[in-house]
C-alpha cells in the first residue's frame, strides 16, 4: 500500500508524539458516532420528561384518592351515627331490653 493507492473514503491522518504513532479517524464513522450520541441523548431526555410527567400525575392521583377516602370515612361516620340512633330507638320500644339493661 503505497501513496499510489486511491482512497475511497475521507479520513484525517495525524502524526502525534512520534513518527511511529499514526492516528487515522474516518470522518464518516465520527459523524455516525455523533448522530448516535444525539439520538441517545434525545431518547434519554424524552424518557426523563415522561417519567417526571408520570410522577406528577401519580402525585395528583394520590391526592385525589386521599380526599375520596376522607369523604368516605365521613360518610361512614354519619351512617354509623344514624344506625346507632335507630338502634337506641328500637331498644326503647322493646320492653325486654329495658329489663336486660337494669340487670
Amino acid at each position: 500500500m503505497g501513496d499510489t493507492d486511491e482512497k475511497t473514503y475521507r479520513s484525517y491522518s495525524a502524526r502525534t508524539i512520534s513518527d511511529n504513532l499514526v492516528l487515522n479517524v474516518n470522518l464518516r464513522f465520527l459523524f455516525n458516532c455523533l448522530v448516535a450520541l444525539g439520538i441517545a441523548s434525545m431518547a434519554i431526555y424524552r424518557f426523563e420528561k415522561r417519567l417526571s410527567e408520570l410522577e406528577s400525575r401519580v402525585e395528583s392521583h394520590n391526592q385525589n384518592i386521599e380526599s375520596l377516602v376522607e369523604k368516605h370515612i365521613e360518610q361512614e361516620k354519619i351512617e354509623r351515627e344514624k344506625l346507632e340512633e335507630e338502634i337506641k330507638w328500637y331498644q326503647s320500644l322493646n320492653p325486654l331490653s329495658k329489663k336486660k339493661m337494669r340487670k
